[in-house]
């Protein structure tokens, strides 16, 4: 006797025992079909979320990776336009300068190291000498910098400039009574001693090795 053909809803619907053979076959290809399909579609909703939630962290990195250079470069250019040299008095001639009378807006500080650098005062600009070597800053490294090429010598040379000319200006507003520095109290780090003559030794042997055309130019 032939199969009685019935449609998809009816062969879902049929109690079991009124299926043969063939159609309860038919009924399982359909189960495992619709199982699949519906796998297939969970599978493609946690990818699509998946999608989704990338993408939305990016969009986050990308946001605060924004929000921090802006934050940076505000920063950087209120230290350009910092009037270092220019000093003053009260909120007004700390934020803006009120002439040289009173000396720079600039700090001198000496690190627990032994190692004078200097601050402003007004926009927070930091300029360490040339032998400095703050641990976990490799930019406060320069003869390293260097000797790796991460710096020219150029930009070294204005660092340096740029620290002796600091270190000359006048502090009316920040030295203490006998113009002494701002200090903590001084101990000893010898592997951060180790480390500065080991930059000043690796240093000289570099610029041994460099003729005065390439230190001129670099």
């Amino acid at each position: 006797m032939a199969t009685k053909q019935l449609t998809e809803e009816e062969l879902m619907s049929a109690p079991i025992y009124t299926l043969d053979r063939t159609q309860i076959e038919q009924r399982t290809a359909i189960m495992k079909l619709r199982r699949e399909e519906m796998e297939y579609d969970l599978a493609k909703t946690a990818v699509e979320k998946h999608k989704d939630e990338v993408a939305e962290r990016k969009r986050k990195m990308e946001h605060r990776i924004a929000d921090i250079q802006a934050e940076r470069d505000r920063i950087e250019g209120e230290q350009r336009a910092c009037q270092h040299k220019t000093g003053g008095t009260g909120i007004a001639g700390i934020l803006n300068g009120t002439g040289e009378i009173y000396g720079s807006s600039t700090i001198g500080l000496v690190l627990p190291t032994g190692e004078l650098y200097f601050m402003c005062g007004r926009c927070a600009l930091e300029v360490h000498g040339p032998d400095c070597v703050c641990e976990g800053k490799p930019s406060y490294r320069p003869k390293r910098q260097v000797i790796e090429g991460k710096m020219s010598l150029a930009e070294y040379r204005r660092r340096e400039a740029q620290y002796i000319e600091w270190s000359r200006l006048r502090r009316v507003s920040y030295e203490g009574i006998n113009g002494e520095w701002c200090q903590a109290s001084l101990f000893t780090i010898p592997k951060l001693i180790k480390q500065r003559m080991q930059d000043n030794e690796d240093f000289e042997a570099w610029l041994r090795t460099h003729d005065e055309e390439a230190i001129r130019t670099a």
